[in-house]
């Protein structure tokens, strides 16, 4: 059978999958159930997290996933690029970025430590867009845990503000918890302390017994997600 210029064999099947944390040489994808692959060019698609280069799916209201699409085959991952090039009467026409997957095998370098820069490029692009990032397990629904990072206050008292529950329990970078499930960090807005919310982040995900590539990002839109009362 012939291929398109995507390299997917002609008739193939896609379905829509939420993207986990690009790290350790693999990629978590959630369909009708987890699977785990290793990406021709992982780089590439590494840096298309978190920065509004992805189509996203709607997990509930005011939240949402990046999401792409599959085949039946497992061979290729196409990403929708979450701005069309063109908008007319007709409809949309938008960009895709092609990759070729094989089941992962290996997981290499740091995945924690590159998880850390991938929340800390991803905190960036949600604050730039107005958005709150949690990372939270991967799926189709909201977790009990979560981290979250965001600007908060106005004017001049901006702060970095990073929440986590449950409240970590053996990290030296978390002041143990007062009361309550949680725990949250403020510190004045700035480069240094948006660099290091990444690390912080990870310090209280590392303690929920799962590896770095079941994460996924949840963007929060504050607008979208509060309801009447």
């Amino acid at each position: 059978m012939s291929e398109n210029e995507f390299g997917l064999t002609e008739g193939a099947i896609l379905s829509t999958v939420v993207l986990g944390a690009p790290v350790g040489g693999v990629l978590q994808v959630w369909g009708d159930e987890p699977s785990l692959w290793s990406v021709c060019d992982l780089d590439q698609l590494a840096a298309m997290v978190g920065v509004g280069r992805i189509a996203r799916t709607r997990i509930e209201q005011g939240r949402y996933r990046e999401a792409g699409f599959i085949d039946d085959d497992g061979t290729a991952l196409l990403l929708q690029a979450r701005v069309p090039l063109e908008t007319s009467d007709e409809g949309h026409r938008g960009a895709a970025t092609y990759f070729a997957l094989t089941p992962a095998t290996e997981v290499f370098g740091n995945p924690w430590a590159e998880l850390a820069d991938l929340i800390s490029r991803g905190a960036i692009g949600a604050i730039q867009r107005g958005e709150i990032l949690v990372v939270e397990q991967g799926g189709w629904e909201s977790q009990p845990r979560y981290c979250l990072l965001a600007a908060m206050g106005a004017n001049e008292r901006i702060e970095m503000v990073i929440e986590t529950a449950p409240a970590p329990g053996t990290s030296r970078m978390w002041p143990p918890a007062v009361s309550g499930s949680g725990q949250t960090i403020r510190a004045p807005f700035s480069d240094d302390t948006v660099g290091v919310s990444g690390r912080l982040a990870v310090e209280a995900i590392s303690e929920w017994g799962c590896a770095p590539w079941d994460l996924t990002f949840t963007y929060v839109v504050p607008s979208e997600s509060r309801r009447p009362s």
